[in-house]
Formats: structure tokens, C-alpha cells, sequence
């Protein structure tokens, strides 16, 4: 029997940004990519900026079949689930207080299509935020209807320890697909 392929998976955290000195998403992708068992998974991480080809070229060029996508929260005490993403932006940086939808003519909420269980660390959340992370959220949750993938978002609290925190997100990526 031929061995099937493994789905091609995309993971990608950000960049510090604002006024923190590091983002705990970019310590666990650092930590994941030196995991041999993982090597044939993409990871990036990318810079915190409202740009749609951020997120949309990785699709277009790898083409995969699940993506998980992480942010960082500056409170809680537990790994959240997103469940929907608002179809709106509001750059704090650029123009606080101005919001513009994300893509005009489209729904004003999505939800993910790979629906993560939660577990004693985490939780479901149905708000994303105000910032890149829902920005990203709803750019790849919108694509992934229309180019076929999975895709989820979780935000990991900035002071979660990592062990943890990568173990969370290695068992999504070796239980992939919606439950």
C-alpha cells in the first residue's frame, strides 16, 4: 500500500509588537521548528502589520491543507480558542478610534472551520481582539473557504509558560483536522 503524504500545514505567530519586548507565539514556533517529528511543517513568524499579503501569499505560494495561526493576549491564564473573527480593523498605531471593515461586501463575522477541543488549558473565545491577530483571522478564514484548507486561531496569554504552551500546540498539529 502507498504511504499517504502528510497534509502540508502552515503555522505562523507574530513579532513582538507595540510595547512588548518579545511574543511568547514566536518562542513556541522557534521551539516547534527544532522538533524533527515536525520538519515537514511551514513556520513563520511574521511582522504585526495590517497587510492582507502577510497572510494571503504563504496560501497562495504553499498552498496547505491546515493552518494554525497564534497571537498573544497580554492577560488570562489559559490558551483561548477563537471561534469568530469580526470583519472590521482598527490600527491603534495609525488611526485609533477609525475601524474600516477587512473586506468590503463580506460577512461581518466568520467563524473557523477547524474547531479545536478545548482542554484543561484553554478555552473558547468568540472575540479575537481589536488588532492584527482578528485581522489575521478573518483575511485566513475567509480564504479558507475559498482555496479548501482548515484553519483555526488560538491566542496564548504572554505569561503562559512555554513548555505548556508548545505542547498545547504540537497536539493540534498531530490531531489536525475539525473535530
Amino acid at each position: 500500500m502507498p504511504q499517504m503524504k502528510p497534509p502540508k500545514i502552515w503555522v505562523y505567530g507574530f513579532e513582538p509588537f507595540l510595547d512588548y519586548a518579545e511574543n511568547i507565539t514566536q518562542k513556541v514556533i522557534l521551539c516547534l521548528q527544532k522538533d524533527k517529528a515536525l520538519s515537514h511543517i511551514r513556520f513563520d513568524v511574521l511582522p504585526v502589520r495590517f497587510e492582507s499579503e502577510i497572510f494571503t501569499k504563504p496560501v497562495e505560494t504553499f498552498t496547505p491543507d491546515l493552518v494554525l495561526g497564534m497571537g498573544q493576549y497580554p492577560r488570562g491564564k489559559k490558551i483561548r480558542i477563537e471561534r469568530k473573527a469580526y470583519n472590521w480593523q482598527q490600527d491603534k498605531a495609525q488611526n485609533p478610534g477609525l475601524a474600516k471593515p477587512i473586506i468590503k461586501s463580506a460577512s461581518d463575522t466568520l467563524s473557523p472551520n477547524w474547531s479545536i477541543a478545548p482542554t484543561p488549558t484553554s478555552w473558547r473565545s468568540y472575540n479575537a481582539g481589536r488588532y492584527v491577530c482578528n485581522y489575521s483571522m478573518y483575511q485566513l478564514t475567509h480564504l479558507a473557504q475559498s482555496h479548501h484548507f482548515n484553519y483555526a486561531f488560538i491566542h496564548i496569554p504572554k505569561d503562559f509558560s512555554l513548555e505548556p504552551a508548545v505542547r498545547f500546540v504540537k497536539n493540534c498539529l498531530t490531531n489536525q483536522g475539525p473535530q
